[in-house]
């Protein structure tokens, strides 16, 4: 079907600065009735260095990812009696609900989502949305003493919609807020300084910052 459908706008040279890597591409059928049927294709970035340092057993991407998807409209939303900035609030509350049912199926746990907000790309108005969840780590990887069990490390998530030519943009980064330190003392019944990490994380300051300007990219003449 992803050839039926073009791919989405992606800055990939922003994301290769950034230390991500391509790690799949997907189209799914949101939407099928007798009017109107709405194809996604949706192409997926991780951080393969984060990855490393958070492994998991559970979750679909890396504890840092990123992704954008592309609407395909049929027919076309050129024959539709509106334009895709006039229903991108209607646009951002479908898309809101598919979006934290995919996070649930990803493996992401405890999701609070907080409420839809305007967002601002250029001269064009879109929708975020913001999630805190947790990210599950696989203990036996991240501790030597540890023999079964899953670490939970912060994230947040942030998507945001937005109308682009005929149709609509979704966009999203993910982010561990949290340290697998602070992750182990409050997973495992033991004194942190009595065991053994394998791995070490701590977030990026500037993370969210730079999920923001990436959602601010896709889309516009200057990816």
């Amino acid at each position: 079907m992803s050839d039926d459908v073009p791919a989405p706008p992606v800055p990939e040279a922003a994301l290769a600065d950034a230390g991500y890597e391509f790690a799949g591409d997907d189209t799914t059928v949101g939407f099928d009735s007798r009017f109107v049927t709405v194809a996604v294709r949706t192409r997926f970035y991780d951080d393969p260095a984060v990855a490393d340092a958070l492994p998991t057993t559970d979750a679909d991407r890396a504890a840092r990812a990123c992704f954008v998807s592309r609407c395909h409209f049929r027919p076309g939303f050129e024959r539709a009696p509106v334009s895709p900035a006039a229903v991108v609030g209607f646009a951002a509350e479908q898309a809101r609900g598919e979006f934290l049912a995919d996070l649930r199926d990803s493996g992401l746990r405890d999701l609070e989502a907080g409420p839809t907000r305007r967002f601002a790309f250029d001269d064009v108005e879109g929708r975020l949305f913001e999630v805190d969840a947790h990210y599950p780590v696989d203990a036996t990887a991240a501790v030597a003493e540890a023999t079964s069990g899953t670490l939970r490390v912060p994230v947040r998530v942030l998507a945001a919609i937005r109308p682009w030519r005929d149709t609509f943009l979704l966009a999203g980064a993910a982010y561990p807020t949290g340290s697998l330190v602070d992750a182990v003392a409050a997973g495992i019944d033991v004194d942190v300084d009595r065991v053994t990490l394998t791995r070490s994380f701590d977030p990026a300051p500037d993370a969210r910052a730079a999920a923001v300007a990436f959602l601010r990219i896709v889309g516009t003449e200057t990816e």
